[in-house]
């Protein structure tokens, strides 16, 4: 019984770091996609000069 807690408690502590890793790409990905977006905006500005 003991290994199987030993088990659970591994599988919890790997899932708590999934989900941190997770939320931290979201983040760089959310990051990343507002700086494409800006780039988009000015060529379109400079397209209209």
């Amino acid at each position: 019984m003991e290994e199987l807690e030993r088990k659970q408690s591994g599988m919890e502590a790997d899932k708590a770091r999934w989900l941190e890793e997770r939320t931290r790409l979201l983040e760089k990905n959310e990051l990343a996609k507002s700086k494409v977006e800006a780039m988009i905006m000015r060529l379109k500005s400079l397209e209209q000069e």
